[in-house]
Protein backbone atom coordinates (compact mmCIF):
# COMPACT_ATOMS: atom_id res chain seq x y z
CA UNK A 1 0.00 0.00 0.00
CA UNK A 2 1.69 3.31 -0.51
CA UNK A 3 1.81 5.90 1.82
CA UNK A 4 -1.19 8.19 1.52
CA UNK A 5 -0.51 11.92 0.87
CA UNK A 6 -3.96 13.21 2.66
CA UNK A 7 -5.13 12.85 6.46
CA UNK A 8 -8.76 13.41 6.95
CA UNK A 9 -10.35 13.87 10.42
CA UNK A 10 -14.10 13.64 10.08
CA UNK A 11 -14.88 15.95 13.09
CA UNK A 12 -12.32 15.34 15.59
CA UNK A 13 -12.92 17.75 17.93
CA UNK A 14 -17.07 17.18 17.87
CA UNK A 15 -18.01 17.08 21.69
CA UNK A 16 -14.82 18.60 22.75
CA UNK A 17 -14.20 21.31 25.40
CA UNK A 18 -12.05 24.23 23.71
CA UNK A 19 -9.11 23.46 25.51
CA UNK A 20 -9.04 19.55 24.28
CA UNK A 21 -9.93 20.85 20.99
CA UNK A 22 -7.10 23.36 20.58
CA UNK A 23 -4.95 20.64 21.23
CA UNK A 24 -6.14 18.12 18.84
CA UNK A 25 -6.56 20.58 16.18
CA UNK A 26 -2.61 21.75 17.07
CA UNK A 27 -1.41 17.89 17.04
CA UNK A 28 -3.21 17.52 13.51
CA UNK A 29 -1.63 20.56 11.89
CA UNK A 30 2.06 19.72 13.37
CA UNK A 31 1.65 16.44 12.02
CA UNK A 32 0.35 17.46 8.55
CA UNK A 33 3.01 19.73 8.14
CA UNK A 34 5.92 17.27 9.44
CA UNK A 35 4.85 14.70 7.28
CA UNK A 36 4.20 17.15 4.12
CA UNK A 37 0.53 15.89 3.95
CA UNK A 38 -2.87 17.44 3.27
CA UNK A 39 -4.90 17.83 6.03
CA UNK A 40 -8.69 17.38 5.28
CA UNK A 41 -11.23 17.78 8.25
CA UNK A 42 -14.63 18.68 8.68
CA UNK A 43 -15.52 20.90 11.28
CA UNK A 44 -18.61 22.94 12.64
CA UNK A 45 -16.48 25.62 14.37
CA UNK A 46 -15.50 28.29 12.16
CA UNK A 47 -13.00 29.51 14.85
CA UNK A 48 -11.56 26.57 14.71
CA UNK A 49 -11.53 26.51 10.79
CA UNK A 50 -10.41 30.42 10.67
CA UNK A 51 -7.40 29.43 13.12
CA UNK A 52 -6.26 26.08 11.74
CA UNK A 53 -6.88 25.96 8.29
CA UNK A 54 -5.78 27.60 5.59
CA UNK A 55 -8.54 27.30 3.02
CA UNK A 56 -12.77 26.83 3.70
CA UNK A 57 -14.88 24.57 1.61
CA UNK A 58 -18.47 25.51 1.91
CA UNK A 59 -21.16 22.33 1.67
CA UNK A 60 -25.32 22.54 1.49
CA UNK A 61 -26.58 19.49 0.87
CA UNK A 62 -23.35 17.73 -0.65
CA UNK A 63 -22.43 20.17 -3.40
CA UNK A 64 -19.80 23.49 -3.18
CA UNK A 65 -20.96 26.50 -2.06
CA UNK A 66 -17.40 28.16 -1.94
CA UNK A 67 -13.67 27.48 -2.18
CA UNK A 68 -11.67 29.85 -0.68
CA UNK A 69 -8.70 30.89 1.63
CA UNK A 70 -9.55 31.24 4.92
CA UNK A 71 -9.13 34.90 5.02
CA UNK A 72 -10.91 35.82 2.29
CA UNK A 73 -14.51 33.75 3.71
CA UNK A 74 -16.05 36.76 5.21
CA UNK A 75 -19.09 36.14 7.99
CA UNK A 76 -21.76 37.46 5.50
CA UNK A 77 -20.22 34.37 3.53
CA UNK A 78 -21.05 32.21 6.70
CA UNK A 79 -24.55 33.22 7.22
CA UNK A 80 -25.16 32.72 3.47
CA UNK A 81 -23.81 29.19 3.78
CA UNK A 82 -26.30 28.19 6.67
CA UNK A 83 -29.40 30.24 4.93
CA UNK A 84 -32.32 27.97 2.80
Amino acid sequence: MQNPKVILADEPISSLDPELSREIMDLLRLLSEQEGKTLVVSLHSIAFARSHCDCFIGLRKGRIVFDERSVAVSPATIDDLYRE
